[in-house]
């Protein structure tokens, strides 16, 4: 899966699982978990480290719009709404964005920590 001569700080996994209407998506959620911990296993971390960080990017969601609001949404608009405009609707965030400074910050703290 990785290069012997190739170095990671730390891996994100991003994707999406679509909850349908039947039990495909937890036999998908539980094998995708199975796989990032395998992954986690076989990286070849960075010589300064132990351990690569493998960050679960994987929104599991009910719905598109679910997935769409929780990934900074195509409704850009949505972000400039107040509360009362919104109604029940949850503002739109970019996880991805999370996603992508936990992988840095994990990165640097592992090659940190005294081996």
């Amino acid at each position: 899966m990785f290069d012997e001569k190739q170095y990671v700080d730390a891996i994100i996994a991003v994707g999406v699982l679509i909850k349908g209407e039947t039990m495909h998506f937890e036999y998908i959620a539980e094998a995708v978990s199975r796989g990032l911990m395998e992954v986690q296993l076989q990286a070849k971390p960075d010589p300064l480290m132990k351990r690569a960080p493998v960050v679960f990017g994987v929104l599991t969601v009910l719905n598109e719009e679910q997935a769409w609001t929780r990934a900074g949404g195509p409704d850009i608009k949505m972000e400039s709404q107040s509360a009362a405009e919104r109604g029940n609707e949850p503002r739109s965030h970019n996880h991805g964005h999370d996603w992508g400074r936990v992988a840095i910050e994990m990165g640097r703290r592992e090659k940190e920590r005294p081996k």
